[in-house]
């Protein structure tokens, strides 16, 4: 039978299902003649195996090359009625319309709630304290500037081009997917840390309605001998003497333990129920959706990090729900100055607050407050406490502010979570999802307000908070510059804003955020130790969860490779090994007039060939 004619302005698909291959050529006329072919590469468990698009004749044969004698199709074509390949590409697969943000302000003010929170004023304090002080700025600037800003903009980008959350987004490099989930599972870990972090500001916030701040004065129902009165400035100290701001903290709000080898306890009641309100809030926002709402330089990148919330995937899913011309280039400088002047301010205020004590106490500022979690805690107390007109009103004012940047991150990082999720189960509502995420967050949160919780929450954020993302970005960066490409990357993102972006960011992608990381990343190895509470080392089996934690996270990228490889179409393994690092054939813009411009960049050859 002699081979059907082409005309009009011609489409055809070559896509082979698991048992036969079909070759609908679609005219301008929406009407496809199918063929049968024999079995060819196996692709993804949908049955589907490389379709690809092709405009010739020859290029049909490529495809099918197992014509008769006389050049003929061995079978009848068959005509039935098709939509045109573009029509449905601006919906979402399952087709449901990608929700968006309502203005551009949204998503800007956003991003900056998720940025600067409780990482700006409670942790930068303490990795700056922990490790230099003031000398800690200088690595910590020359990291935001060519690591984290970058990064930030980076992720940004990726997200607001596909729409898609951050593991569809690797479709870009199929085998980097395990990247997104090790984001969900590393931004899982801070979330539920996080909250445990709020529910200490809603204690505090309703322990600012006493007529007396209750931190302000020694009580002898948790003070001891050496406490001394926050709110008195004239007193004289001695070297032993503690401020009633950091008993306070320690002897009442956490009542906490000096050993945690016999176990961490049982939750505080009152700790439960700011735990509980804090997680209410987080799935009431998150419910509504996006229209509601050495040593020294490894610090120094994971405190950048944490920060900006680069590499934990929260990023990546807001900037999806994006128009696709958004000028995020700029929301990125935007976003970074204002996190790193929120981080130093609260490091100004902190270490003036410390130096004062030091001060008073005659001795140096390390041997002022313990290090860790307490320092913000203590020091922004004490400092509240020697107000002289209406200190509770400014502990109202300055804690509903901590609750409220605590917030923003929170529903970032467990968006991210939940953005996942939807995209895999998409039948079930997002406000069941919001609720289950919700109540699991509020069970593992409990772990944390026992008298050892500050002990688990220092072994997560060093295992789940800062390893684990330092591996994930590396990798990041390494399959989007060098596995994508350059040219690619560039390309498209000319196209999308209309645009070059400048030379620095390029550089930084290409070269020196890549090169710094995996510099910092072998040296931070070789010069690895344990983590350490308070100077003391935590029992053996505390370290073998961290482990199993980094694990879980970190396996998921040869995990998922590993599936990857053995979807992707290809007679031999070394084929499927070079599909596994091309993007696939649904990668690019969503919408069908983007992805439809975006095709006539390049000459229309298929991501994946036949």
């Amino acid at each position: 039978m002699a081979e059907p004619p082409l005309h009009g302005d011609t489409f055809m698909r070559c896509a082979s299902p698991r048992h036969h291959t079909s070759v609908s050529i679609m005219t301008r006329n929406d009407f496809s003649v199918s063929h049968t072919a024999p079995e060819v590469a196996r692709d993804e468990p949908t049955g589907v195996v490389n379709q690809s698009y092709v405009r010739t004749p020859e290029d049909l044969d490529s495809c099918i090359s197992d014509k008769d004698e006389k050049g003929s199709y061995p079978t009848k074509p068959e005509i039935y009625p098709v939509k045109a390949p573009n029509e449905e590409e601006g919906k979402e697969e399952d087709g449901e319309e990608r929700q968006q943000w309502s203005y551009p302000i949204e998503f800007l003010l956003s991003c900056i709630s998720m940025s600067v929170g409780l990482g700006n004023i409670w942790r930068f304090p303490i990795t700056a304290f922990q490790n230099g002080g003031g000398a800690f700025l200088i690595p910590y600037l020359i990291v935001l500037i060519f690591i984290g800003r970058p990064l930030y903009f980076l992720e940004m980008s990726i997200g607001q081009f596909s729409s898609f959350t951050c593991v569809k987004v690797w479709r870009m490099v199929p085998a980097a997917k395990g990247v997104g989930y090790g984001q969900m599972i590393g931004s899982w870990c801070v979330v539920t840390y996080y909250c445990s972090l709020m529910a200490l500001t809603v204690f505090y916030f309703i322990m600012s309605f006493n007529k007396v701040l209750p931190w302000s004065v020694c009580d002898d129902a948790w003070a001891d001998n050496n406490c001394v009165d926050a709110s008195n400035t004239n007193v004289s100290l001695m070297n032993n003497s503690q401020s009633s701001s950091e008993q306070y903290y320690y002897k009442y709000v956490l009542r906490m333990k000096d050993d945690i080898s016999d176990g961490v306890g049982l939750p505080d009641w009152r700790l439960t129920l700011c735990l509980l309100f804090s997680w209410v809030v987080v799935f009431l926002t998150m419910a509504k959706g996006v229209k509601s709402s050495g040593k020294v330089w490894y610090a120094a990148v994971t405190q950048s990090f944490f920060s900006l919330s680069v590499g934990f995937g929260a990023i990546i899913n807001f900037s999806s729900y994006n128009k696709f011309s958004h000028n995020v280039y700029r929301d990125s400088w935007i976003i970074s100055l204002t996190d790193t002047f929120t981080s130093l301010l609260a490091g100004f205020t902190i270490f003036a607050i410390l130096g004062n004590l030091a001060y008073q106490l005659d001795t140096d500022i390390e041997d002022v407050v313990r290090s860790g979690g307490g320092l913000a805690f203590v020091s922004y107390p004490d400092a509240l406490a020697k107000f002289t007109w209406a200190p509770q009103l400014f502990a109202v004012l300055f804690f509903l502010m901590l609750f409220t940047l605590g917030i923003g991150s929170a529903v970032g990082l467990a968006g991210c979570t939940l953005g996942i999720i939807s995209d895999r189960f998409p039948s079930i509502s997002k406000f069941l999802l919001s609720l289950g995420i919700s109540v699991v967050g509020f069970l593992c949160g409990l772990v944390y307000i026992t008298p050892g919780g500050q002990w688990i929450v220092d072994l997560v954020d060093f295992f789940g908070g800062g390893f684990i993302v330092y591996v994930i970005v590396t990798t990041e960066i390494i399959a989007v510059s060098y596995i994508y490409g350059f040219q690619r990357i560039f390309r498209d993102l000319r196209f999308m804003f209309g645009f070059d972006i400048d030379v620095f960011t390029k550089i930084c992608w290409g070269v020196i955020t890549p090169v710094a990381l995996f510099g910092i990343f072998i040296y931070s190895l070789v010069t690895f130790r344990l983590p350490t509470y308070d100077g003391q080392v935590y029992p053996e089996i505390a370290y073998t969860c961290g482990w199993i934690l980094t694990g879980l996270a970190v396996g998921m990228i040869p995990i998922c490779f590993a599936h990857t490889l053995y979807h992707t179409p290809g007679d031999t393994w070394f084929e499927r090994l070079r599909g596994a690092f091309k993007p696939k054939h649904n990668w690019g813009p969503k919408r069908a007039e983007d992805r439809k411009e975006w095709n006539k960049l390049d000459e229309p050859v298929p991501l994946l060939s036949c």
